[in-house]
């Protein structure tokens, strides 16, 4: 539910956690993750981490269990692939966005309970994924859970958006969900799991990206899920198919292109024909019915196809192609394995029934420590402290359009402001404690890291727990000098 909140005589809207389920469906997310659930009696959803799960998982005590997940905008991508020989949970963050480090613990988690197996998690490679993915890893190793992880690198346009984290993910990471899960059903270690998963991640999974600007006869190739930078445009007509996947296959397969996949003739593949969905399933059939005889002239040999919507985008309007070397009939095997993928029921009436609540909240999720450590304000401080924490987080909401406007995904305000409103709601309430400057730090990165979005949740999160760590360095330093 949103309750007002007034501070300094500034009204705030605050999001209440006390179990009303209405919170759980106020935005798209929560609607879309919802109607999956209705749709497939075979899932559960995580409250409030806008995760959906096997409902068998806690069954699952004897197999590695397979989380992915990342930024909402690309459904069917992730949560479209839970059940039965693929995902065990998938969750998503909101628009665009990743999602925070403290919700991917609380599914992690989840997971954990009950299960010696492990749980091994296939991260997208972008900043924000590696960083909040990461930071949830570390988290649930220091509290003793066996896991491990990959990350999908199958962008073989060339393009470094950011130099330190290289290769961006594309549709190849559905091979991988289909793959681990297969061996995770077989029974296979975690350490086989990051084996393997890590061998095809670097070697055998190549994918390039297509958007057709019909409106001005160009064909980019290698944009990104949100049409970021392209490698290669060139002027062509949509019509003209097999020039159009002449282009995109040399990106994949032409052994001068640094980040192509080797492949060899003879070599047996899978092709996946992914619609961003602006095409018809007829158009783009056309590319797949052309990729296809591009293929067999090399020759490779086709021995999965796999074409539809798997992965969807709001700003590419055209189509992928990925290819994944299977000669390994190990490799094979699992990518054939009988697989559950959004099958249909009866749709349920029971609404209670879709839900796992997480009513503790981050009690539940981040093992409690000792905050109430190091000096201490006086009075005089603590007043003056408080007036300076306010006004700041006042001001900065009042600049949430300016923010927005400065930021390339217009949402960094929004987010910020989310993350001022609570703190105002905690001073307001007297619920965060400022005279301690080691638990207000803290306090504030419990804050971002619940209330924040995409990769602004990690970093700001880090940059409070890091301040509080040399706050008490610093202060040991001092007596000991003084």
């Amino acid at each position: 539910m949103q309750t007002q909140i007034k501070c300094h005589n500034k009204s705030y809207e605050k999001y209440q956690f006390d179990g009303d389920s209405s919170f759980y469906k106020n935005n798209e997310v929560d609607q879309y993750l919802k109607a999956l659930a209705l749709q497939n009696n075979d899932l559960v959803i995580l409250n409030p981490h806008q995760a959906i799960l096997r409902r068998d998982h806690a069954l699952l005590t004897n197999q590695v269990k397979v989380l992915s997940g990342g930024s909402s905008g690309n459904e069917p991508l992730h949560t479209g692939f839970v059940g039965y020989g693929l995902l065990t949970a998938a969750i998503m963050g909101p628009l665009n966005s990743c999602p925070s480090h403290t919700h991917i613990l609380a599914v992690i988690k989840e997971l954990s309970r009950n299960n010696q197996c492990g749980i091994f998690v296939i991260i997208m490679n972008y900043a924000s994924h590696r960083l909040n993915f990461g930071l949830a890893i570390n988290n649930a190793i220091l509290q003793g859970i066996k896991i491990a992880s990959v990350i999908v690198e199958d962008d073989c346009s060339g393009v470094i958006v950011d130099k330190t984290v290289g290769r961006r993910t594309l549709a190849g990471v559905l091979f991988m969900h289909k793959v681990v899960g297969a061996m995770a059903e077989e029974g296979k270690t975690l350490y086989e799991i990051e084996c393997i998963s890590k061998l095809i991640s670097k070697n055998h999974i190549g994918s390039i990206n297509v958007h057709i600007d019909k409106c001005n006869g160009k064909i980019i190739y290698g944009t990104g899920l949100q049409l970021d930078e392209g490698k290669l445009i060139i002027q062509s007509h949509p019509l003209d198919y097999g020039n159009i996947i002449q282009h995109a296959l040399n990106f994949v397969i032409d052994p001068a292109q640094y980040f192509s996949i080797a492949v060899k003739k003879g070599d047996s593949v899978a092709l996946l024909v992914n619609n961003f969905r602006s095409l018809s399933y007829l158009e783009l059939a056309k590319y797949v019915d052309n990729t296809l005889l591009l293929l067999q002239n090399i020759p490779l040999l086709v021995k999965c196809l796999f074409f539809g919507n798997y992965l969807s985008s709001d700003t590419v309007l055209g189509f992928s192609i990925t290819l994944f070397k299977i000669n390994n009939p190990r490799i094979f095997k699992w990518l054939t394995n009988q697989s559950t993928h959004l099958k249909l029921f009866e749709m349920k009436t029971d609404f209670d029934s879709l839900y796992i609540d997480d009513k503790e909240l981050l009690q539940n999720i981040i093992t409690p420590i000792n905050l109430n450590i190091g000096p201490k304000f006086n009075n005089e401080q603590f007043e003056n402290a408080t007036k300076i924490l306010t006004v700041v987080m006042e001001e900065i909401c009042s600049l949430e359009e300016k923010l927005n406007h400065l930021d390339f995904d217009h949402d960094f305000g929004t987010t910020l402001k989310k993350f001022c409103t609570e703190v105002l709601h905690r001073i307001q309430f007297n619920e965060i404690d400022i005279k301690t400057p080691y638990a207000l730090l803290n306090s504030l990165s419990e804050i971002a890291s619940f209330y924040m979005e995409g990769m602004s949740s990690g970093i700001f999160s880090v940059l409070f727990s890091g301040g509080a760590q040399v706050s008490l360095v610093y202060i040991k330093i001092h007596l000991y000098l003084y």
